[in-house]
């Protein structure tokens, strides 16, 4: 009974007032000592819009431990008929972290917000319940009401078992507790509204034994213009606390938007991270085009490469056919970038480099096997950089000893030349990373000596002119740090460079960064032993970075993996200042999650971070490696607006 009773303490504190309409501001409400706070509640407390939005994660802790991490959004749609009453309808995606959404239904009167019910068939206690005030109006602080006063309802559950339902009586009170700011994400919310609601429910056995009674709390944070912004509920030793992590408003879009999935079977579920392996994001300054491997599971080495064109809220245009793959779809590692015209995919396929032009409708350009850049070895890894002319692409290339970093330039045509050489040290050279800071091009890859290199790379970098000539006689090195680094990822940020990799400098796998200006000066060293720590924390497992600079910071993402608790797991991130600044943790934290954990550890991977700098938000994709049998591998995607 004391599950069941946590579930319809949820339905009265988790429902009530969590996304609710416009309202008037006043005093009054049934208060008995004029308050000493002048501020009251009125409209802009409860945006009430077409489309308003907020994406909130939440966290359920029992006895103080975490028990559970998700996210659920909550959208104001249309309208919806309740017998005469005309409602607000407000879909919420997520309640309680079940997987099902829920459309409720609120009516905005000159007295307040009521709530009409839901169209869950299996609430039975809401529509008993039904309707009564979320909130009166005018309120203000230290003013209570009366919200439910209920007896001898019936109970969903025979409790005791003798066929007959038991009953239940229901209390429930709300308080204006006051005004705060209220801080989320660094970010500082001023005059924040403080609702409180405590709420009793009885259960009456029909055998006549003993009433059971269970007492929940809800504290409810809203802020002018952006609503409902925190709620904290305690039902026994239980606490769910949900904040908004992104929000869409008269305001604009800030923050992590909600989930969607740009493409599906992508490969059979397996723990191969390279199947489909690592996805691509460009901008045409409107629409994203997300670039993925597709492995044909019917027909083996007859795979493709596609892409997914959607708009900038993630909503689908058109899928892409863009190349033909030889080999399985493994490695193929694709790079886009737009070039004012038309999208440039560079692509692995059978070992040979290739690149296809897209236009920015999705129109496929040219063969579907795409033009040849480099064949005759085993190359891997393409990577690309826009001049605002040609494109640069990199990409490491086996010849005949290790591997060597070769490029070559590409025009609205296709290939611009033969293929050259970019970087051929003593060692191996391979994960390549390129940049262009508006003269010259910035080439950081890793360097090792012998395989297996996990203990054994570094990080190095060349910089070449726009005619891909080496402007200094030897590499630069980027960090030398003990135990290996690798997978760097390169941005430009108008002034400088910023650069993350893979480190095991602490004897684990954690993050760490580097700015460096346009000479090739590291600016975070010295390269041995410096660098900015983005991420150390322990017990996690940290891999594939990716970074992009959203016109004012960077932002760092990257895949965790804990192998005690999945809480911990899955994509997470921290803005950078230009002057390397942890904006968002400190590097022992975990970082805020931008994804929900996955359904095992460590099974989110590859993500990659695009800003768009028209629209003035960015994209993240990743993918979602399951290893459940019968199932198959997808993409997951979320916008993210700077805060």
């Amino acid at each position: 009974m004391a599950i069941k009773m946590k579930r319809q303490m949820w339905l009265v504190l988790g429902v009530a007032i969590l996304l609710v309409g416009g309202c008037g501001g006043g005093g009054g409400g049934g208060g008995t000592t004029p308050p000493a706070d002048p501020r009251t509640l009125t409209e802009s407390y409860f945006p009430f819009s077409q489309g308003n939005l907020l994406n909130y994660e939440g966290r359920i802790s029992e006895s103080g431990t975490l028990t559970d991490r998700f996210f659920n959004a909550l959208t104001v749609g249309g309208t919806h008929l309740v017998g005469s009453v005309s409602t607000t309808v407000i879909t919420e995606s997520n309640p309680e972290n079940g997987g099902v959404g829920v459309d409720l239904y609120y009516h905005l009167a000159a007295d307040g917000i009521t709530d009409y019910g839901n169209n869950d068939a299996t609430d039975t206690i809401t529509e008993q319940l039904v309707p009564y005030p979320l909130v009166e109006f005018p309120m203000v602080t230290g003013n209570s009401f009366v919200q439910l006063n209920k007896s001898g309802l019936t109970w969903d559950t025979d409790e005791d078992g003798d066929g007959t339902p038991e009953t239940f009586d229901i209390y429930s009170v709300v308080t204006l507790a006051g005004f705060e700011t209220l801080t989320l994400r660094n970010t500082p919310f001023a005059d924040t509204a403080r609702l409180v609601t405590d709420t009793t429910i009885t259960v009456r056995p029909s055998t006549g034994a003993p009433a059971v009674s269970v007492s929940g709390s809800q504290t409810l944070w809203c802020a002018p213009d952006y609503g409902p912004i925190k709620r904290s509920i305690t039902v026994g030793n239980e606490t769910t606390v949900e904040e908004a992590v992104g929000m869409r408003g008269s305001f604009g879009a800030i923050g992590l938007m909600p989930q969607f999935t740009p493409l599906t079977d992508l490969a059979p579920a397996s723990s191969d991270t390279e199947q489909p392996g690592r996805p691509a994001v460009a901008s045409d300054g409107t629409n994203f085009l997300i670039v993925s491997a597709q492995t044909n599971t019917i027909t083996p080495f007859a795979s493709t490469l596609v892409g997914a064109l959607v708009d900038g809220d993630g909503n689908p245009i058109t899928t892409v056919p863009i190349a033909t793959l030889a080999n399985d779809a493994e490695f193929s590692h694709p790079g886009v970038i737009f070039d004012g015209t038309n999208y440039l995919v560079v692509f692995q396929t059978s070992r040979e480099i290739r690149g296809r032009h897209i236009q920015s409708n999705g129109t496929p350009i040219g063969s579907s096997t795409g033009f040849l850049l480099s064949s005759g070895s085993s190359n891997f890894q393409p990577v690309l950089a826009f001049d605002g002319a040609r494109a640069l692409a990199a990409w490491a290339k086996y010849d005949e000893t290790d591997y060597d970093i070769y490029g070559a330039f590409i025009d609205e045509l296709g290939p611009d030349g033969s293929e050259f050489s970019m970087v051929n040290e003593a060692g191996g050279q391979d994960e390549p990373t390129i940049a262009f800071d508006g003269l010259n091009y910035l080439i950081l890859y890793r360097n090792y000596a012998t395989l297996p290199e996990a203990e054994n790379g570094d990080i190095y970098g060349r910089r070449v002119n726009i005619n891909g000539a080496n402007l200094a006689p030897s590499p630069m090195p980027v960090c030398t740090a003990p135990h290996g680094q690798g997978a760097p990822q390169l941005a430009f940020d108008g002034l400088n460079y910023f650069a993350v990799w893979v480190d095991l400098r602490n004897g684990k796998f954690d993050l760490y960064g580097s700015g460096i200006d346009k000479d090739g000066v590291i600016l975070d060293g010295p390269t041995d032993t410096g660098g900015v720590a983005i991420n150390t924390a322990t017990g996690i497992t940290k891999g594939f970075p990716s970074l992009t600079f959203d016109g004012t910071n960077y932002l760092v993402t990257w895949a965790s993996g804990d192998p005690v608790s999945t809480l911990n797991s899955g994509i997470f991130g921290n803005r950078v200042s230009t002057s390397g600044v942890l904006l968002d943790a400190t590097a022992t934290a975990l970082g805020q999650a931008l994804s929900e954990p996955p359904a095992a550890p460590r099974q989110y991977i590859h993500p990659v971070v695009h800003f768009n700098s028209m629209t003035g938000h960015s994209v993240l994709t990743w993918v979602d490696n399951t290893e459940v049998s019968g199932t198959t591998k997808r993409l997951r995607s979320a916008m993210i607006w700077p805060l």
